[in-house]
């Protein structure tokens, strides 16, 4: 998403957006960043067509703009509720 400019955000965001919503039959309104990578060009971007929040893994949310930065984590299968709590405590605060 960092090199995207013009007519990328034709091909990657604008077309799949369109494909899933005749799969769905519904709007698509949430995003997920590739990789969970963002950057702060992306999201006047992603409001443009529609979105309403986005989900990111690499930073803590943008105080500016927190539905567009929407922090998230991948939680390993056999995590115990601990290691759950320490990921969160580690990650959120």
């Amino acid at each position: 998403m960092k090199k995207y400019q013009g007519q990328d955000w034709v091909t990657q965001i604008e077309k799949p957006t369109k494909q899933l919503e005749a799969i769905t039959g519904g709007p698509i309104r949430y995003f997920a960043f590739p990789f969970g990578l963002w950057n702060r060009q992306a999201l006047p971007e992603l409001r443009k067509r529609g979105f309403i929040a986005a989900f990111q893994l690499a930073d803590k949310m943008d105080p500016t703009d927190p539905l567009m930065t929407v922090r998230r984590i991948i939680v390993g299968g056999g995590w115990s509720l601990k290691t759950f709590s320490n990921a969160i405590n580690r990650d959120f605060h």
